[in-house]
């Protein structure tokens, strides 16, 4: 029995050639999916403001997507990248401090791998023994051990901070492409599938929710942060024996707290507020013990529900629900982890065109 597919050698070699590269694209975007979903992120939200520097100096195609970096992009990064060190600094310093030994037992299996290192402390290791704690021979016989055990926490700090400098790159540049040539890659992305109808219409879909979702995303984390701030500088101005520390702070990790699935913000401002109570019960405290309460109350209704509505309306505003977009943040990070926040509405957003526009012409046998 032969099969005639009416292929030549040189349809064939392009054709291995081509499976070889495709393989070789798949490894890649699954050892980096986390980046380029954020990048893809990235790239939908600075979207309507790149098109808006493109009015004004579209004669440099550079300029744009550079003006978009530059002003939005990489402060987003850097207020993401800030709050995320600091809260995870604080997460270490909480779980070793002496108030909650009784529950170290049980939140070691979730921290052990976290690595909560002091440099500060190893670096005082490492240049002399604190007063009280033996003399010089104390201090030469640490002084190998501290040397060591500084240098080990060196080196992983800077694998760590070349690993997330590598990925802060790729995330950077793959962006900034994708805004600069997006035109000339939905152009060749035509011209691929010969400008099919079909094709057109399922991709402009998808393209557009895309961007109404990781746009509306964006604009959350700015307006809640915006918010969050004011709120909290209120506070400890009206106030002063509140004493919020660091309300500037506080506001960044508040908004940046919102893309987080199901709970949100309240992972920030539930526990400051016990915190607070915790203080203000305290003896000697001069934190009133009414602050926290009015604490919780503001943020509650002024920096979480009030911007929610808002929030709301515009994310309903597509065809794709907000119950549908908030599944697909749980979900996502289910399976995928923390690039589930972008991987997830990816998978939604063409999952739901394809059975709206293209299955159920499928099933009835007609043309797509």
């Amino acid at each position: 029995m032969e099969f005639d597919w009416g292929l030549d050698r040189n349809q064939v070699a392009w054709g291995l050639l081509g499976v070889l590269v495709v393989s070789v694209l798949v490894i890649v975007v699954l050892e980096l999916v986390g980046t380029l979903g954020f990048a893809v992120f990235l790239y939908y939200a600075l979207r309507p403001a790149e098109e808006r520097f493109e009015e004004r100096f579209g004669d440099h195609p550079d300029v744009p997507p550079t003006l978009s970096l530059l002003l939005v992009g990489i402060p987003f990064l850097l207020i993401v990248g800030y709050t995320g060190l600091v809260a995870f600094r604080e997460v270490c310093q909480v779980i070793n401090s002496r108030q909650i030994q009784w529950a170290q037992q049980y939140l070691r299996p979730f921290t052990s791998g976290a690595s909560c290192i002091n440099i500060q402390g190893a670096a005082r290791q490492l240049i002399g023994v604190p007063a009280g704690q033996g003399g010089p021979q104390a201090a030469g016989q640490g002084g190998a051990q501290a040397t060591a055990g500084f240098t080990d926490t060196l080196r992983q700090y800077a694998t760590l901070l070349f690993k997330i400098l590598v990925r802060v790159f790729i995330v950077v540049v793959v962006a900034f492409y994708l805004l600069r040539d997006d035109e000339e890659i939905a152009g060749w992305f035509r011209k691929s599938f010969d400008y099919d109808d079909a094709v057109m219409d399922f991709t402009e879909r998808v393209d557009r929710d895309l961007e109404h979702i990781f746009f509306g995303n964006l604009l959350t984390i700015v307006v809640t942060t915006v918010i969050a701030v004011a709120v909290y500088l209120a506070l400890d101005m009206v106030v002063p024996a509140g004493d919020i520390a660091r309300p500037i702070l506080l506001g960044l990790a508040t908004g940046v707290a919102v893309i987080i699935p199901i709970v949100g913000m309240k992972i920030v401002y539930v526990p400051y507020a016990v915190w607070l109570l915790i203080q203000a019960t305290g003896k000697g405290s001069a934190m009133p013990v009414w602050f926290p309460v009015l604490y919780f109350a503001v943020t509650f209704v002024v920096v979480d529900t009030i911007p929610d509505f808002w929030i709301r309306s515009f994310l309903s505003a597509g065809r794709l629900t907000l119950g549908m977009i908030m599944l697909a943040y749980v979900l996502g990070t289910v399976v995928f982890g923390w690039s589930g926040l972008f991987i997830g509405p990816i998978v939604l957003t063409v999952g739901y065109h394809f059975a709206d526009a293209v299955f159920p012409k499928l099933v009835a046998g007609h043309a797509v």
